[in-house]
């Protein structure tokens, strides 16, 4: 038990660090942790995973991609990054490795299912200083990425790239139905998460690829630490695959939420 605890322990300050990370190269002070709050109006199937719109200004494109709810527990907010690590560590202790946002108030996050009823059950069982925990609901693409309409390198680069982090993340929330993977569901789909592992797998690729092309320093950094969080998810997939234990599902469903942070943060 100590040895997971050690473990789940390393795993939630390695997400805290990857969210740092990507945040200072992101845009200095703005807060991921208020993903959920905003909607846009837009409707686009999978198969045309990305759509290019000219902005209202006419000097602006605007991709605008499908919006998809999931659910999560967000388990406390704090104004102190240390006090929400010191949590994090506690949930760590007992299998429980959470997300922490990187600019205050610092959220602290557990669980992305597409199942509220599910979360709930987790949610009722975690309480701090004495305080029940919520289940929120969230939107994958709940902002929308605009650019210059004469950038070309974002037009034909990240925008693809964009969209095909957007696959990866529904298919995601698709698949993590439950917190346990005996429940029905969860094992109906089994062996469809060493195929997700390896879309993840080739989006990263593809998004270091872009990195070694983009001129701007800071644009080169943004989609290097978002290639390298699908790179972080793809390995959870696999591991989830290999090795079909609850640790592992919720350890895949934070990496996932982890990148859907960092997504939001980029096209916000």
């Amino acid at each position: 038990m100590r040895g997971r605890g050690r473990s789940v322990k390393k795993t939630i300050l390695v997400l805290v660090f990857i969210i740092c990370a990507l945040t200072i190269s992101l845009c200095f002070g703005q807060v991921i942790g208020k993903y959920y709050l905003t909607r846009i109006n837009h409707d686009v199937v999978e198969s045309d995973p990305y759509r290019l719109l000219a902005h209202s200004s006419g000097k602006k494109k605007v991709l605008r991609l499908e919006k998809k709810t999931y659910y999560s527990i967000l388990i406390a907010q704090y104004q102190q990054q240390k006090t929400a690590v010191l949590l994090g560590e506690r949930l760590a202790e007992k299998g429980w490795p959470a997300v922490i946002s990187s600019t205050s108030p610092y959220q602290v996050y557990l669980g992305f299912i597409n199942n509220k009823e599910k979360l709930q059950s987790l949610a009722e069982r975690i309480k701090v200083e004495g305080q029940e925990t919520q289940v929120i609901t969230g939107e994958i693409n709940n902002c929308s990425y605009k650019f210059p309409a004469e950038d070309k390198f974002a037009a034909q680069k990240i925008a693809p790239f964009l969209g095909k982090i957007d696959i990866c993340l529904k298919k995601a929330v698709l698949l993590f139905s439950d917190i346990s993977v005996q429940s029905e569901e969860m094992l109906k789909y089994k062996t469809k998460y060493a195929n997700l592992a390896e879309e993840l797998e080739k989006t990263a690729t593809t998004g270091f690829k872009i990195a070694e092309e983009a001129k701007n320093r800071k644009e080169k950094d943004q989609i290097k630490g978002l290639a390298e969080g699908c790179r972080l998810g793809a390995e959870s997939m696999r591991a989830l695959s290999e090795n079909w234990q609850d640790i592992k599902l919720l350890d895949a469903q934070q990496k996932a939420l982890a990148l859907l942070l960092n997504y939001h943060q980029f096209i916000g």
